[in-house]
């Protein structure tokens, strides 16, 4: 009984200090802020839905917003199954009011678009699509994700001209455990998130979490900036700068280690340093740098191969076909939504500093060495590959 009453107080305790711990999380995370930001714009989200269903006049509390508060950003959840009642059937009485309002005022349209938005229960799958049966080779799931993209596509193709609308927002806070919805499937995101950006390359694109149930790393990292040529090395620039000078980076974009060209050569004032840089993309413009490199004509301090022409944005699973104008528009698309992002460097990315602060330690530190850097080997080829290819050929 002694021994039970001794493992009931220990675990007693470890209780205590998990809450005691999440309590001072809680509280470290939601202390305000003590740097003043200019910048900030103070917006709201306005629902219909919800205003409709405390039995308030929409209309009237919209324009009371819009005149009355004079609020100039707001976001706006489109609703699924009040904007598509009926399968293909599509009613945008109301959307098509809220914008054009708030385009006569000047204001700014965030459109949250998914099967998640704003307001309990979060997720507003229609009736239809609940009743609607699958083929023989589908599944409930899959019908619902098909709808749900063709639901995604008609909002953003019937909006892309319309200058009020500044930000899409694909799906609302969709890391979060929260409301009546399907469970996360975060292929399903990155295909919505895909379809806004190949029908509407000219908007940035929005992805929420919560703010004090979440490190954001999730809806963060869908950021673009590692999509294009030398955008590691603009991103590992922006923090050695940082961490060398002990200052403030003056300019965030490194426009020297930009654009098509085949091997870019560039030399970065980082404090007293020069710091030469060369970025190639393409495999035959990795051989002509590395050839340069190992005759002694370069040394470099940093440099960065893409494999594929313009980088990670002209490779492989991209929409075709792909042209060098294509990707310039990819390439611009992807710097102007950069530019519009909270998060620009990565050493400022919560996960980025818990990672060093709990495990790592510090930048270069021996472990960080040890776990994050690699060393060429050079391998032959497998001769079970040259095997395989035999015998396929002996066989045809």
């Amino acid at each position: 009984m002694k021994i039970l009453k001794k493992i009931i107080k220990i675990c007693l305790k470890i209780i205590l200090a998990v809450i005691a711990l999440l309590v001072a999380f809680l509280i470290y995370f939601n202390i305000p802020v003590k740097n003043n930001n200019p910048n900030a714009k103070l917006g709201v989200t306005f629902s219909y839905r919800y205003a409709r269903d405390i039995n308030l006049n929409w209309q009237e509390t919209y324009l009371a917003i819009l005149d009355d508060l004079q609020v100039k950003k707001i976001r706006l959840p489109v609703y699924w199954d009040l904007t598509e009642p009926a399968d293909g059937q599509y009613d945008f009485s109301v959307l098509d009011w809220q914008i054009t309002e708030a385009q006569k005022r000047g204001a700014e349209i965030i459109l949250v678009i998914g099967q998640k938005v704003p307001r309990w229960p979060e997720c507003y799958e229609p009736e239809w699509v609940k009743n609607k049966k699958p083929d023989l080779f589908s599944s409930q799931k899959e019908l619902r994700n098909i709808e749900l993209m063709e639901f995604i596509k008609e909002i953003v193709r019937r909006y892309q001209e319309n200058q009020a609308v500044k930000y899409w927002q694909v799906e609302n806070e969709p890391f979060l455990p929260f409301g009546i919805c399907p469970e996360l499937d975060i292929n399903l995101l990155d295909r919505e998130i895909a379809l806004v950006r190949e029908i509407d390359p000219n908007r940035q694109i929005i992805v929420t979490d919560s703010g004090e149930l979440s490190l954001w790393v999730n809806a963060a990292k869908r950021a673009d900036i590692f999509g294009t040529t030398g955008g590691v090395m603009e991103a590992a620039l922006r923090t050695v700068y940082e961490i060398v000078t002990k200052q403030d980076l003056p300019k965030l974009d490194f426009e020297e280690v930009r654009g098509l060209e085949g091997v870019k050569e560039a030399v970065v004032k980082i404090g007293d340093l020069d710091v030469k840089v060369a970025v190639a993309h393409g495999l035959s413009n990795a051989k002509k740098l590395m050839d340069k490199v190992a005759a002694g004509e370069a040394d470099y301090h940093f440099i960065e191969i893409m494999c594929c022409p313009g980088g990670c944005l002209g490779g492989r699973g991209q929409p075709i076909p792909t042209t060098d104008e294509v990707r310039k528009a990819r390439m611009r698309a992807i710097y102007e939504e950069d530019a519009g992002l909270p998060l620009r460097k990565s050493h400022d990315n919560p996960a980025v500093k818990a990672l060093y602060e709990e495990f790592l330690c510090e930048p270069n530190s021996h472990k960080a060495h040890e776990l994050l850097h690699t060393h060429y080997t050079k391998r032959e080829k497998y001769p079970e590959c040259e095997d395989i290819f035999v015998e396929i050929e002996d066989t045809s």
